[in-house]
């Protein structure tokens, strides 16, 4: 199993050498490369313009970094 101060060290070198795509982790083993418009969050907000849903009646889980976008849109509904 990879170790996590390790797995950081390698996520930050990805996003200096990498700056266009978001690097995050999914899990404690997994590094994930996306595009910069890519994200949960993004996916999020497409799905309820498609079913034309309210934020206020939208929730979300999440346990990993790849989940922090999803989470702020639906915490600053307010």
């Amino acid at each position: 199993m990879m170790n996590l101060k390790l797995l950081l060290k390698l996520q930050k070198e990805l996003k200096e050498k990498f700056p266009n795509y978001n690097i995050v982790n999914s899990s404690p083993t997994f590094v994930d490369f996306l595009s910069k418009e890519t994200s949960k969050g993004n996916a999020v907000k497409y799905i309820i313009s498609k079913l034309n849903l309210p934020l206020r009646q939208v929730g979300v889980f999440g346990d990993a970094e790849n989940d922090i976008s999803m989470l702020s849109l639906v915490a600053s509904r307010g």
